[in-house]
């Protein structure tokens, strides 16, 4: 027998809730699970909408496991269907996640640019912050350094205290040269 639908919506979120709690802490096959079971309930509603977020959450882990390609599956479709610009922002977000870690650098630029149109729209500015800091990592893997040292710049000035970014941007000030700079971004790293 099915469950209500109020009841199956609760439980989704419970495990939306799980896996998210379960990817900071580096938990990522109990966090597959959860989302694993989050998109089965999505499609058992057949709401499209939780179904898009379930799948982009899904890509998420497969890119922490090393699993870039499945990472990818329904992705495109979400950024062609989905009208929902935080959805958009993570199935972009992770298609340029995904297209870096592949060598496919004019993809994951393009797509970052997708998910950064979508973090603007929403107005969030720590997610337009790490589409800065994803698109440094971009510019870095294909040795743009000055290019790459200007999105980091972006990132800082929006999220001050990320220490993905701080981290990014110090080594990028040493590769650079620039050791007493890059050194102290690094320090500030250990302190957040």
């Amino acid at each position: 027998m099915p469950i209500p639908r109020s009841q199956a919506r609760e439980e989704y979120k419970k495990l939306y809730g799980a896996g998210v709690a379960k990817i900071r802490t580096g938990e990522f096959p109990g966090a597959l699970e959860d989302f694993t079971a989050a998109l089965a309930l999505a499609r058992d509603l057949g709401d499209t909408g939780l179904q898009h977020e379930a799948q982009a959450n899904l890509s998420m882990v497969y890119i922490q496991l090393g699993e870039e390609r499945r990472a990818e599956k329904g992705l495109r479709e979400i950024l062609l269907n989905s009208r929902e610009h935080k959805v958009r922002f993570g199935a972009a977000y992770n298609l340029a996640v995904s297209q870096r870690k592949q060598g496919r650098y004019g993809r994951a630029n393009f797509y970052a640019s997708k998910a950064m149109e979508s973090a603007t729209k929403v107005r969030d500015a720590s997610a337009r912050a790490g589409c800065h800091n994803l698109l440094g990592n971009i510019l870095m893997s294909q040795s743009f350094l000055d290019k790459a040292l200007a999105e980091y710049r972006k990132a800082l000035e929006l999220t001050p205290k990320d220490p993905r970014v701080t981290y990014n941007l110090g080594v990028e000030l040493i590769k650079q040269g620039r050791r007493d700079e890059g050194v102290h971004f690094l320090k500030e790293t250990i302190r957040h």
